[in-house]
């Protein structure tokens, strides 16, 4: 072979590399552009949650100190707390149970 078919050669095999590497940058860009157009929604969408949070949110209620609060008050309280939870356990236990032994 002479030189210039040599040449040839090397300028296809540059061609060919050059076009691959510009199909791989084009497809990164592509991919690029798309994660950054989804971040750009999530933003905009972490902004709007955050403003419509912002707007329904109220000052938390202080706690109150048991040493404040009447003896009876604070009983009865307690009575409440504990059928209240005593009822959640029942419904927990109800749904595992088998259909025949649920009252």
């Amino acid at each position: 072979m002479s030189w210039w078919m040599w040449a040839l050669v090397f300028l296809l095999i540059l061609a060919g590399g050059g076009w691959w590497i510009w199909t791989r940058i084009r497809v990164t860009l592509a991919s690029f552009r798309g994660l950054s157009a989804q971040l750009r929604a999530t933003q905009a969408l972490i902004a709007r949650l955050e403003d419509a949070a912002g707007a329904n949110i109220s000052a938390p209620e202080p706690p109150r100190l048991a040493v404040f609060t009447r003896p009876d008050d604070a009983y009865r309280e307690r009575i409440a707390i504990r059928e209240t939870l005593r009822q959640e356990r029942r419904a927990k236990l109800e749904k595992r149970l088998p259909p025949w032994a649920r009252s």
